[in-house]
């Protein structure tokens, strides 16, 4: 049985983080889509849909930057 090393785990929990946030994109899309179409608020006389992009209702670039650790160094065993 082949081992990992500690650097080949992180990459691939990582890589598995990142595959179940896509997945979640998904579902998060799915739900703007039934949502929009109902979803308003009342702004004086006239109804507006409560959310006016989808980025205010799931933000994955926030998510994946948290992630990937911000743009920082993601770990010291993968950029010794």
């Amino acid at each position: 049985m082949a081992r990992m090393t500690l650097a080949e785990y992180e990459l691939r929990m990582i890589s598995y983080r990142l595959k179940r946030l896509n997945k979640s994109r998904e579902i998060h899309e799915q739900a703007w889509a039934n949502n929009q179409i109902k979803t308003t608020k009342k702004i004086g006389k006239k109804e507006v849909p409560y959310f006016k992009k989808f980025k205010d209702f799931f933000d994955m670039e926030k998510q994946e930057k948290e992630i990937l650790g911000k743009g920082e160094e993601v770990s010291k065993f993968i950029n010794p």
